[in-house]
């Protein structure tokens, strides 16, 4: 053989050689590589329990912004179930009121219905006992009325003494 072909055969092979031990030793050995691993594992960890407190620190204010939302929506529901309550007060007010002044019978009366959650309060004075009554069944029939209190006084005493 040619000495120039043996010395590259020679150099090459000594390359050659020189580039795998370089290469193995810029591989990392198994056990550096498993403390990197194991280090990579711990690292995530941790992040992954930070990232758990977060949460919880997150679960806690929506928790807490459920109870104010769930607070609020009563509050409303009272508030409009009072709102409807005064209205439904003011329709049985002028019900009770029309209905009373278009009474032929109690042209003579000077009552007044005053209502408060449904409870229409008749006071005033009427002229008799049957008046009375008639005052007291014309409100008792207009609807929301759930109940009446009668402070009327009857004028005529000959009738008041009977009742």
């Amino acid at each position: 053989m040619n000495r120039a072909l043996v010395d590259r055969l020679l150099i090459a092979t000594l390359a050659a050689i020189g580039l795998g031990l370089l290469g193995a030793c810029s591989k990392p050995a198994p056990e550096e590589r498993l403390i990197e691993v194991g280090q990579d594992v711990s690292d995530m960890q941790s992040r992954l329990e930070s990232l758990n407190e977060e949460i919880a620190g997150h679960e806690d204010a929506i928790q807490q912004l459920r109870k104010e939302r769930q607070s609020a929506k009563a509050k409303l529901m009272t508030l409009e179930e009072r709102l409807q309550r005064r209205a439904t007060d003011l329709a049985v007010f002028r019900a009770a009121q029309s209905a009373l002044l278009d009474e032929p019978t109690l042209q003579e009366a000077a009552v007044l219905a005053s209502v408060e959650d449904g409870v229409v309060t008749l006071s005033g004075s009427v002229p008799s006992v049957q008046d009375e009554q008639k005052a007291t069944d014309i409100v008792r029939s207009i609807p929301g009325v759930e109940s009446t209190i009668v402070r009327l006084q009857v004028i005529d005493e000959s009738e008041a003494d009977e009742k």
